[in-house]
C-alpha cells in the first residue's frame, strides 16, 4: 500500500482510497505545499476549524486483505505535519487499534516510522487522526503524504 501523489478522482478532496471522519472538517489536496512545509508533491490536509467540535480524521478504505497478521510485522511510515498530538491507528474488524501517538510538528514536516506487530489481528487498513477533548475550541489540523505500509521479513 502506498499512497504519495493523494489521486483525486472520486472526490475532489480526499485521496483516493481514503475516507472522511467527522462533518465538522474540511478536507482538502494541496497541489502545491507551502515553500519550507518539507512536503515536495500533493499533501492531504484535514482542518477542524475553531468552535467546532470533535476530531479529525481520515481512514483508509483500501483493505489490505491480511485476516490474520499472526507473528508477522509490518512497516509503515509516512511525513506529517499537525499542530497537536497526530493519533495511528491499525484497522482490524472494524475497529482501531492505537499504534502511535507523535508529538505535534508544525512547522516543517516530520519523517515517522513505526512497526507494527501482527498480534495475531487482522490488518485492514490505517487511520491518522488529531483527538480532542471533546469541546470547542481552537482550530486543529493534520497534513499527510507519502504514506507506505510493507511487511518486514
Amino acid at each position: 500500500m502506498s499512497q504519495t501523489d493523494w489521486v483525486n478522482k472520486i472526490s475532489p478532496d480526499i485521496g483516493d482510497n481514503w475516507t472522511k471522519v467527522g462533518t465538522n472538517s474540511t478536507y482538502s489536496i494541496w497541489t502545491t505545499p507551502p515553500v519550507g512545509s518539507g512536503f515536495l508533491t500533493r499533501v492531504q490536509k484535514v482542518i477542524r476549524k475553531a468552535l467546532n467540535t470533535g476530531d479529525i480524521a481520515i481512514l483508509s478504505n483500501q483493505d489490505f486483505g491480511i485476516s490474520n497478521a499472526g507473528s508477522r510485522r509490518f512497516e509503515v511510515t509516512f511525513k506529517y505535519r499537525s499542530n497537536a498530538f497526530l493519533w495511528v491507528a491499525r484497522m482490524a474488524s472494524h475497529s482501531q487499534y492505537v499504534i502511535s501517538k507523535l508529538s505535534a510538528s508544525p512547522t516543517t514536516a516530520s519523517q515517522a516510522t513505526i512497526v507494527v506487530d501482527g498480534s495475531g489481528l487482522p490488518f485492514d487498513g490505517l487511520g491518522f487522526s488529531v483527538k480532542t477533548d471533546g469541546g470547542s475550541g481552537s482550530t486543529i489540523w493534520f497534513e499527510i503524504d507519502e504514506v507506505s505500509c510493507r511487511e518486514l521479513l
